[in-house]
């Protein structure tokens, strides 16, 4: 695979409907420099596939496919999309979110900033949205803004609670050099703990 300025690397399981949301969620991005990584843990190939198939023509060269047997749970996820990528930038993008367009656009360029250069990673607000899946539609039953009251990240209120979504974080790859990756003994919560190892060497800007 190509390197490209940021790896989108996007877990699923047999969540078809949702896993195509997120493909358009990330080829609607008004930054286009990225590769997708799309790690189906132990589900079902064939529609993986199909989907990937179905918009080549927009992903083009921009995306990898890894298929897992059986599933090896999140984190292992996060680390085989990542090993397999080429950027400088990662972004975890889960099949149930999706992404304001122009999200890759603003994020990159605050870390290609002057004042962005001290940060290894940036992340925004976020709204939360509840849904189901009620046969082939998602359907919407709430919105609302998640932390509104966040106005920055500090690794003393990271401790009392996880303040941050993957979905909204972007940061450096450099930043796996120096604490590592995803811990993959973790059934749940592997991005909190990923987040206070991560803010006891580098800071996230809000």
């Amino acid at each position: 695979m190509k390197k490209a300025k940021v790896a989108i690397i996007t877990r699923t399981k047999d969540r078809p409907i949702m896993l195509e949301r997120a493909i358009n969620s990330v080829c609607s991005q008004t930054f286009q420099d990225w590769i997708m990584v799309i790690v189906n843990d132990g589900g079902d190939q064939t529609e993986v596939n199909r989907l990937v198939e179905k918009y080549k023509g927009v992903l083009k060269d921009r995306v990898e496919v890894i298929h897992h047997e059986k599933s090896l749970g999140m984190e292992a996820a996060s680390n085989r999309g990542i090993m397999a990528s080429d950027s400088d930038y990662i972004l975890i993008h889960d099949d149930d979110d999706s992404l304001n367009e122009y999200f890759l656009d603003k994020t990159v360029k605050f870390l290609e900033s002057s004042m962005g250069e001290y940060f290894g990673g940036v992340a925004t607000k976020v709204v939360r949205v509840v849904e189901e899946i009620e046969g082939n539609r998602i359907i919407i039953k709430s919105r609302d803004s998640w932390q509104k009251e966040l106005n920055s990240i500090t690794i003393a209120d990271m401790a009392v609670s996880n303040k941050l979504v993957p979905i909204s974080v972007l940061y450096r790859r450099k930043v796996h050099n120096v604490i590592g990756y995803y811990n993959e003994n973790l059934p749940v919560l592997g991005d909190w703990e990923f987040y206070l190892r991560f803010l006891t060497k580098f800071d996230i800007f809000y």
